[in-house]
């Protein structure tokens, strides 16, 4: 399902929107000439709208593209997008070559992602083939059902619709081809009436916008900043130095307060203590202390039933926040060690009040006493620093994967206002963190998963957006709101898995 389930007013505004530019699409079509000019070096955007849309439907997206710079290449070709993914895929790629284009980035909506991945694919293939010249430094996908939707389960049979279910041959091929994930960057609303089914490229990156809508999402500002980003980051990957890094600009009233979503408030300048955050900010505390208090009468003979899994499962160690006993993660390892994997705690972090340096001393030491090679480390908040601290040090090849949870990889403005140095190492101007944030080999190594809300890691519009480490292997926004208590959302367990298996082939769940 999708992240969350759309609310009436959700699909009233989705369908408002969509009207008004499938009308001014009919009566007033954009001009291909919209977009002349463009900075020569930098790659040419190629726009490819959904099922039954004009490539002017991408228009809001687009024209801030353009802005900076990117040229625009629409191919009005495409008419309103009806036809096979691979036929319009070949057409697509016929016609950047056919146009002399040498760089390029695709942006889809809806079916475009897909046929946006179809491009993907096939120019892979010619590129192999020594028939083409163009280079397709990667996607960026709005809104796409690569998992396919339930909603056309009805019209299976129907050659237009019919592709998008589930189980239909387009949806499974376009998944087998999971070698093109990651030069694709999926933007997705937060609820989809009309993908059903998340909008998550497995294997690539992900970005969540916080609203509902499958066709307003095109208009939103931080869609278009996300994609702004984007196409920087394919840029860059693709070898393309010349496009300068778009500017950390902070929104001066950011919306990101989960009540002022339910309230339908789209604006407001955010203090540092909003009484508004109180109810979310209880609930997650007093999630914190029932894990507190069990893990106060965690049994010896539990830990040591957690560390005998099964001989293919993963081997796991779990490393707790600031403040929090090994056994805070108990939620977690029961779950784990339930999927059959080998789970062991640190319990010489103790409350887990020491530097960074030597917490993750402790880690590595303890990895090597216990004789632990090849594990996938699980942390959160401060437990995410510690790991990537100990996969920096000399034995830091003992740790194959982090997966770190609610981790504040930027620093939180509010450690400056405790005197205690178990939170002032937080500060974004602590010199722990900030030169752990300088070390960047490693990241490519972590996963990190991170609430929508956090009240104890505020962040700006930027942070929230593109993430707050450079070069991570993935990053996951989940749609709650707290620092602790998705720690207990089935989720988290869902994320996990999937990271555990992608990294250890041999667990079977």
């Amino acid at each position: 399902m999708s992240a969350r389930r759309p609310f009436p007013t959700d699909v009233i505004r989705d369908v408002a929107y969509s009207t008004r530019w499938h009308v001014r699409s009919w009566l007033r079509p954009a001009k291909v000439d919209r977009y002349e000019g463009g900075d020569e070096r930098f790659p040419t955007i190629v726009p490819i709208a959904g099922i039954f849309e004009r490539w002017d439907f991408l228009i809001p997206v687009l024209d801030r593209l353009h802005e900076v710079g990117y040229p625009i290449c629409p191919l009005p070709e495409l008419k309103r997008n009806a036809g096979a993914v691979r036929a319009l895929a070949a057409m697509v790629l016929d016609e950047i070559e056919r146009r002399g284009l040498d760089e390029v980035i695709l942006l889809g909506h809806s079916k475009g992602g897909l046929v946006a991945k179809a491009v993907l694919v096939l120019a892979a293939k010619r590129a192999r083939a020594g028939t083409s010249r163009t280079t397709v430094h990667g996607a960026i996908a709005i809104a796409a059902p690569f998992a396919g939707t339930r909603l056309v389960d009805a019209f299976a049979d129907d050659p237009e619709l019919g592709m998008f279910c589930r189980t239909s041959e387009t949806t499974r091929t376009l998944d087998a081809y999971d070698d093109v994930d990651r030069r694709i960057i999926a933007i997705v609303p937060e609820a989809d009436e009309i993908v059903s089914e998340p909008g998550l490229i497995e294997f690539g990156r992900n970005v969540i916008v916080p609203l509902g809508g499958h066709g307003r999402v095109l208009g939103d500002w931080r869609t278009k900043r996300a994609a702004l980003r984007a196409a920087w980051i394919l840029g860059v990957e693709g070898g393309n130095q010349c496009v300068p890094e778009p500017p950390k600009l902070c929104a001066p009233r950011a919306a990101d307060h989960p009540l002022d979503r339910e309230r339908g408030v789209v604006w407001r300048r955010r203090r540092v203590f909003d009484m508004r955050d109180w109810p979310l900010r209880t609930i997650d505390y007093l999630w914190a202390l029932r894990a507190q208090f069990a893990s106060l009468f965690l049994s010896k003979r539990t830990v040591r039933r957690w560390e005998h899994g099964r001989a293919d499962g993963a081997t796991i160690v779990l490393v707790p926040g600031v403040f929090e006993r090994a056994g805070f993660l108990r939620s977690l390892a029961e779950q784990l060690r339930m999927n059959g994997h080998s789970v062991y705690l640190v319990n010489s972090l103790g409350w887990n009040r020491a530097s960074l340096g030597e917490s993750a001393r402790r880690l590595e030491r303890e990895l090597e006493l216990r004789g632990l090679d090849d594990v996938i480390v699980i942390a959160h908040s401060k437990g995410g620093l510690i790991a990537k601290a100990a996969m920096l040090r000399p034995r830091g090849d003992r740790i194959r994967h982090l997966i770190a949870i609610a981790t504040p990889f930027a620093g939180s403005k509010y450690a400056q206002l405790f005197a205690d140095p178990a939170l002032r190492v937080f500060s974004p101007e602590h010199p722990e963190l900030r030169g752990l944030a300088r070390e960047r080999g490693v990241n490519e190594r972590i996963t990190t998963v991170q609430p929508e809300f956090d009240p104890h890691i505020p962040t700006d519009v930027e942070a929230f957006a593109l993430g707050t480490l450079p070069g991570a292997h993935e990053r996951i926004v989940l749609p709650l709101a707290g620092h602790f208590r998705l720690l207990d959302d089935p989720r988290l367990l869902e994320i996990v898995t999937r990271v555990i298996r992608a990294q250890w082939p041999g667990a079977s769940r």
